[in-house]
C-alpha cells in the first residue's frame, strides 16, 4: 500500500454533496464573494430528501435572493474535491454537481447564515466570456465533460 493511500485510510472522511448554479445575468456571471476576495459559484449542501433541483433553487434564493426558473435548469458536470481537512484527523471530500440555470428579473433579500455573514459573503456579478468559463470549468472538471449519472436523484 502506498504511503498516500495508507494516510487516507486511517482518517475519517467528512463528505459533502453540493449543488451549484452557473447563472448569467445578461453578459455577467453571478458569483458569491467573501471578504478575502475568494469567489465561488452560488449553491450549497443538499438537505435530506432534496433532489438537485430543489437544492439549487433553495440555495440560490438564500445566497442571492434570486428565484431560479426551474425549466431552465440544465446539467453541466461535476467537480470532485478530496483533500486534508482543516482538522488534520479528517479528509474533506466534496462532490459538487454543476447546473446552468436562469433566474427571474426580481431578486429579494439574501438569507446568509451567521457564519457566512461573518465571512462577508455577498453576491456579485462579473463580466465573463461564456466560452472562457466553459473551457475553464471543463479543465477543472478534469479535462472533459462528465454527465450526471449514478445514484443522483434528479427532478425537473
Amino acid at each position: 500500500m502506498s504511503t498516500r493511500n495508507s494516510l487516507f485510510s486511517r482518517k475519517s472522511i467528512f463528505a459533502l454533496q453540493v449543488t451549484r448554479g452557473i447563472i448569467f445575468v445578461g453578459d455577467k456571471l453571478l458569483l458569491i464573494e467573501d471578504n478575502k476576495g475568494e469567489v465561488k459559484l452560488p449553491g450549497g449542501g443538499q438537505e435530506s430528501g432534496e433532489c438537485d433541483a430543489d437544492t439549487l433553487i433553495r440555495e440560490i434564493r438564500e445566497e442571492t435572493g434570486c428565484i431560479v426558473i426551474p425549466e431552465t435548469i440544465r446539467p453541466f458536470g461535476y467537480i470532485e474535491e478530496k483533500r486534508k481537512g482543516f482538522n488534520e484527523d479528517r479528509i474533506f471530500h466534496q462532490f459538487s454537481r454543476l447546473y446552468f440555470c436562469e433566474v427571474s428579473d426580481e431578486c429579494g433579500e439574501t438569507q446568509f447564515s451567521d457564519n457566512k455573514k461573518r465571512h462577508g459573503m455577498r453576491f456579485k456579478t462579473y463580466t465573463v466570456d461564456e466560452r472562457l468559463l466553459r473551457t475553464t470549468l471543463c479543465l477543472t472538471v478534469s479535462v472533459s465533460f462528465h454527465g450526471i449519472s449514478g445514484n443522483t436523484k434528479h427532478c425537473y
